[in-house]
């Protein structure tokens, strides 16, 4: 019905030429992956130009408030709000998160809640260091190589055992294809 652009079906159309579309929406959708797969397989990552990147943009926010709650204790909701005055203040001044320190964060915080951090400027540039911040995530599901190695091997068997099954389902409609044209043609020869 989306192909159609129908927002409200009936059974008319969920029994009638509704079928139809969905056809057309899987043949859209198969088009749809094979370009993704091509494209994919075109694809040259530049690693020191994504390093640098994601070092000056501001994807690692989340680990500098967690980098604040271990320095001093306070929630994460707190270090949220306050690494998010931390980041209007960078872009205020045009600056990159690679240039965050304790002289950006320490006057953050004490305006807003009356806090004297005690993070230093080695745990920031920690918190802020998007290939640690990457390594450092091992849990199920993390983007920790080993785990990112995992979640690949996992996904790989998984496709592996789909392939079987779509094999095994391949080989059934091409039974019921035969004993189909076997009971067809047996129905040919009685009528002669």
């Amino acid at each position: 019905m989306v192909m159609k652009n129908t927002p409200y079906t009936h059974n008319n159309e969920s029994s009638g030429e509704g079928p139809t579309l969905l056809w057309t929406a899987f043949n859209e959708m198969k088009a749809c992956i094979e370009l993704l797969n091509v494209t994919f397989r075109g694809i040259k990552l530049n690693k020191k130009l994504m390093v640098q990147t994601a070092t000056n943009n501001f994807c690692t926010m989340a680990e500098l408030a967690n980098t604040l709650v271990r320095a001093d204790g306070i929630s994460f909701r707190t270090a949220h709000d306050i690494v998010a005055h931390v980041v209007n203040h960078m872009l205020e001044h045009n600056k990159k998160a690679s240039e965050i320190d304790v002289a950006v964060i320490a006057p953050i915080a004490k305006n807003l809640f009356g806090i004297d951090t005690k993070v230093t400027n080695e745990q920031i540039q920690l918190g802020l260091d998007p290939v640690k911040n990457a390594y450092s995530k091992n849990s199920l599901g993390g983007s920790a190589p080993e785990e990112v190695v995992r979640q690949l091997d996992e996904l790989h068997l998984g496709i592996q055992e789909n392939e079987k099954i779509v094999e095994q389902r391949y080989g059934q409609l091409n039974d019921a294809k035969e004993r189909t044209e076997a009971k067809i043609q047996e129905l040919f020869a009685r009528s002669k």
